[in-house]
């Protein structure tokens, strides 16, 4: 049976997909069209077997999968080798009943903790909108004798699996939190709201930068940095220091800023500026001629 995802027309017009890289464009959609995804949107991304069908090598795949998480579009547990796509619910899960009995097999597989969280929240977030959504159908479809007809009755089967499944998922977490409590840092950084957006990073750094050249490449050197909060708030500290500096108040001596962040020009301390010398002390000029003429009739032995 042949399976299908489901990928809008507007896919290419949305604005985060035109603010990406052809790489990462790509990467992006074969994230969402790899015969791994589930109906959930989880499932287990080994590195290498991505590396053939994409043709990436796997370090480039590994950089790819932070990027998605810094941006936070993507859950990914290196421990368990774990990806959620967060927005994958929003097109894909629907209310079916057979769609809910896979979504609960799949979910009962789910091997990461911080995953299984982040899914839980959002299917609960979605149990609500849909009982909400079964009450105005429910409204819509009771007829003056108030009887409700088949439809909304396999409505409320549905919403009661629903319900059931909220509840077996709570007991798993619980149980999950006892057996592993650690994961590496990578892990903690993609379960979190994306408080710190890489792309606005890199544009506030770009625009304060004086000299304006190569983007691109300074984009890319800007992503090798995986800059953090911390890392961001050095650079920016240095380039203010830069800014002063006396070489930087003409524009043909300011390196471009992908040469600028390559060498880490915002470790660099100020110039020392130079203590001026004294000016040496003038040896005293004897002006009397007579006296010099004198001393050289002496030393000859001529009588004066």
């Amino acid at each position: 049976m042949e399976v299908y995802t489901k990928v809008e027309r507007s896919f290419w017009q949305d604005d985060f997909i035109l603010d990406l890289t052809p790489e990462e464009k790509y990467f992006y959609l074969y994230l969402m069209t790899n015969n791994k995804v589930n109906t959930l949107g989880v499932y287990i991304f080994p590195l290498r077997m991505a590396a053939v069908e994409t043709g990436y090598n796997v370090e480039t795949i590994g950089k790819l999968l932070q990027r998605f998480c810094d941006l936070g579009k993507i859950a990914y547990d290196p421990e368990t080798k774990e990806v959620f796509l967060k927005n994958w619910g929003k097109r894909n899960w629907t209310k079916k009943t057979a769609v809910l009995r896979a979504m609960e097999k799949d979910r009962s597989q789910i091997k990461s903790v911080e995953i299984l969280k982040i899914v839980t929240q959002q299917y609960e977030t979605w149990i609500g909108k849909s009982e909400t959504d079964n009450d105005k159908q429910s409204e819509r479809k009771t007829g003056n004798n108030g009887e409700q007809s088949g439809t909304l009755r396999n409505t409320e089967e549905q919403t009661g699996t629903l319900g059931n499944i909220g509840k077996k998922l709570d007991g798993r977490i619980e149980n999950r939190e006892l057996e592993n409590r650690e994961f590496k840092d990578i892990a903690q950084d993609c379960a979190k709201e994306n408080k710190f957006n890489q792309t606005e990073a890199f544009e506030q750094f770009y625009q304060t930068y004086p000299r304006k050249k190569s983007k691109d490449a300074a984009r890319k050197r800007w992503d090798k940095l995986k800059v953090t909060p911390a890392l961001f708030a050095e650079i920016m500290q240095g380039l203010e220091r830069a800014k002063k500096q006396k070489e930087w108040q003409d524009i043909q001596f300011i390196p471009y800023p992908a040469t600028w962040l390559n060498s880490g020009g915002w470790k660099d301390e100020p110039d020392t500026p130079q203590q001026p010398q004294p000016p040496a002390p003038e040896q005293k000029r004897n002006t009397d001629i007579s006296d010099v003429l004198a001393r050289r009739r002496k030393m000859a032995g001529v009588d004066l």
